[in-house]
């Protein structure tokens, strides 16, 4: 038989190739081939194999294919397979535990959405259609939505719901609603990022101080970005010790910022405006202003194009006098030069959040001239604490102030308190304070929002103010000299009276105006230190000035300082208790008490008010629920009350002589507040002790306003509060006594 030959068999019905453990089987009689059989059957089909089958080409089956348990293996991706068709009306199931579906594409939802885990979406998510949820959603990004938003149950926000659209409506009209355009909280968390809006060498030639830092943590490294190139450099490479100062010069437009809420301040001597912090973004800016044309305003959108609305002299009730769009990361001027100095500035994000700040002229100065403030966003609570000797200018969105309307009022919703201001009614106002004789100095409302707890100063200060917000609040004022801490001073604010409506200032050291000619009344190392610090357990209020352009001949006179200016600071980042705003007061707030007994109040000078003890907490005739606040001070010779505003005061005093001599004494009566300055009208009684005429009776009713407190004081005792005075109008000197029939009833009026 040739190898290569043909092998024949002729007359054989069966042929059988015998294997170690199986068989290749011919049966011609059932034209069967077997392979893999074991045995001496003939194969019960055609093709019979026990074992794997290999086919490398395509396979045709015409009848019916029958199989048991058949194993593929893919030879196509699937791309190939949705080549041949896309379309299913069957479901599909994807089971991978973690990531099921991946796509770089849009998703096309034609029916219901029906998510049962959570939702995590870091882009914009657009919904025409209805979206059921079951689960959680969580959402980073943005969420628009082109149809209305129904809410058949309860939703819950456990962070902040911002809306720049209207969510009130009355009688077909749209409610101004503010609490979704406040400024933003501070949190332990909140970043710490500037934009610049004029650098270094943007500064008049004569004046182009480079801007301080300092830079409290270690490892802290401070970046610049520039968005026109969108490249990020760094300024200050990590710090290797704490507090570290330092100067850089700086380019407008650029951003300064840190990762990870590394805290660090800037600031730039003299020019107070050219830096703004994150933290300063809002929604309503304003001031008065009444000197120093023309007046520049630098505004910044941070995150996105913002329509904005300027108003001058104007109500954002009319026609803005300018509308345009302030791009994305853009510094952008205004020139106001208006004929009159005197006018009202407000400006209007309508659609996101902005920062602002302005400039006085200085363009032809040899030296700073001009009001620099960065402009704070506006709120329905805020502070602004001057020297004795400043000037209040305000105005509010819907009162436009100005010379024609009256720079001192706000609309009859907003209330001043002293140093604070506040809208029960919810509405944004400003408030500039400017002319205490040193200088361009103007400074502007800062926000209760954005108040702070732990403030660092990169530069000489004269003098600091501290407005307390809490009861008892306690803070640490420290300066740095030769690498170390010093404490200047740990000052306790008063035990009452104190809160987020009544701010109570306390003035240490000068701060604004000369003392006695000179710049401070700091001394030894205190006085030239460059750096300070100032820590509480609660947000507290700070007024600095940044003397160093005095030290630095950049007045002139090396007398006026430039850039009071209300402090930017931040959380203490270990807090965890919460930080409360007591609510404004909606009970009636009324006080009456009695006089203490056999008080002589006719031991006086002649023609002298006298103050005496005659007040005691003991003594309250009504029921405390509406005198809480109220509590008498020192050994009783004033009373203190719960805020400052306008006092309905009457006092009904009985007086008696138990001397015998027949002499006519005579004894007047009036209101007193502040340190014993006398108010309101006078009332006299007098006593003959003759035919039985032993006693008399005098009443006064009057009207106090408390609304101005004096701040002025270096200590805590300007508490608003009110007094009683007595004086001896004629010469006998008889002894005259109150009775413990006698009352003082205050009630603030609304």
């Amino acid at each position: 038989m040739s190898t290569s030959g043909h092998l024949k068999f002729q007359g054989t019905n069966r042929a059988t190739f015998v294997g170690e453990t199986s068989n290749i089987m011919f049966d011609t009689t059932t034209t069967s081939l077997g392979i893999g059989v074991t045995g001496t059957d003939h194969p019960s089909s055609n093709l019979y194999i026990t074992g794997n089958a290999y086919i490398s080409n395509s396979i045709s089956v015409g009848g019916v294919l029958t199989m048991g348990t058949v194993n593929v293996v893919a030879r196509h991706d699937l791309e190939a397979v949705t080549a041949m068709g896309n379309t299913t009306p069957l479901t599909v199931e994807f089971q991978n535990a973690d990531t099921s579906l991946v796509t770089t594409g849009n998703v096309e939802v034609g029916g219901e959405l029906a998510v049962s885990g959570n939702a995590t979406v870091s882009s914009n998510l657009i919904v025409t259609g209805n979206a059921t949820v079951s689960s959680n959603l969580t959402v980073s990004g943005n969420v628009e939505m082109v149809k209305e938003l129904t809410v058949s149950g309860n939703a819950n926000v456990s962070s902040i719901l911002t809306v720049n659209g209207h969510i009130h409506q009355e009688d077909g009209r749209w409610k101004f609603d503010f609490e979704n355009r406040r400024p933003a909280r501070l949190t332990p968390t909140t970043e710490f990022r500037y934009v610049v809006v004029e650098g270094t060498t943007d500064l008049p030639s004569s004046s182009q101080p480079n801007t301080k830092y300092v830079i409290p943590d270690t490892g802290t490294t401070v970046y610049q970005y520039t968005p026109s190139t969108d490249t990020t450099t760094t300024l200050v490479s990590s710090t290797s010790s704490a507090d570290t100062v330092g100067s850089i010069a700086l380019t407008a437009g650029t951003e300064i910022f840190t990762t990870g809420a590394k805290p660090f301040v800037l600031s730039t001597p003299a020019y107070n405006h050219t830096v703004i912090p994150f933290t300063c973004k809002g929604y309503y800016f304003g001031f008065t202003n009444n000197r120093y044309l023309p007046t520049t305003i630098f505004m910044y959108a941070p995150y996105e194009d913002v329509t904005v609305n300027l108003y001058l002299d104007k109500s954002i009730t009319e026609t803005p006098t300018e509308t345009f769009t302030l791009t994305k990361q853009t510094v952008v001027t205004r020139t106001i030069n208006p004929s009159d100095p005197s006018y009202s500035y407000t400006i209007e994000a309508v659609n996101g959040v902005i920062m602002a700040s302005r400039k006085g002229q200085d363009a032809s100065a040899s030296n700073p001239d001009g009001d620099h403030e960065i402009l704070y966003p506006a709120s329905n609570l805020g502070y602004n604490m001057t020297s004795s000797g400043g000037s209040y200018y305000n105005h509010d969105v819907f009162n436009t102030g100005g010379s024609d309307e009256g720079r001192l009022r706000f609309s009859s919703g907003v209330v001043q308190n002293g140093p604070t201001f506040y809208s029960p009614a919810g509405i944004p106002h400003f408030s500039s304070c400017s002319g205490d004789g040193d200088g361009g100095d103007t400074t502007s409302i800062i926000p209760h929002e954005i108040v702070g707890e732990v403030y660092y100063i990169p530069h000489i200060i004269p003098g600091f103010m501290i407005g307390y917000l809490t009861n008892r609040q306690t803070v640490t004022v420290e300066y740095y000299h030769s690498g170390q801490w010093y404490t200047k001073a740990t000052l306790t604010g008063p035990r009452y009276a104190v809160s987020a409506y009544n701010c109570i200032p306390y003035r240490a050291h000068t701060v604004g105006s000369r003392l006695d000619g000179g710049r401070s009344d700091l001394s030894g190392n205190a006085l030239t230190s460059t750096l300070w610090k100032f820590t509480s357990d609660h947000p507290f209020v700070l007024r600095v000035e940044n003397d160093d352009q005095a030290t630095q001949g950049l007045d002139g006179s090396n007398v006026n300082g430039w850039d009071e200016y209300m402090a930017v600071g931040w959380l203490n980042s270990s807090r965890t208790t919460p930080i409360y705003k007591p609510p404004c007061f909606t009970t009636p707030v009324m006080y009456k008490t009695n006089l203490v007994n056999a008080i002589n109040v006719n031991d006086g000078t002649q023609d002298s008010w006298l103050e005496k003890n005659i007040f005691t907490e003991e003594n309250n005739g009504f029921n405390r629920v509406y005198g809480g606040g109220f509590s008498t001070y020192g050994s009783g010779s004033r009373i203190i009350v719960p805020a400052p505003g306008f006092y309905r005061c009457t006092a009904t005093v009985y007086l008696y002589r138990t001397d015998g001599v027949s002499a006519r004494t005579s004894t007047e009566i009036r209101f007193s507040k502040w340190n014993g300055t006398v108010t309101g009208p006078i009332g006299e009684g007098y006593i003959r002790e003759y035919e039985d005429h032993d006693d008399t009776s005098i009443s006064i009713t009057s009207i106090v306003d408390l609304t101005i407190v004096d701040w002025n004081s270096g200590s805590t005792d300007c508490l608003p509060h009110i007094g009683l005075l007595f004086r001896r109008s004629g010469s006998i000197t008889q002894p005259v006594y109150t009775s413990s029939a006698s009352s003082v009833i205050l009630e603030l009026i609304r």
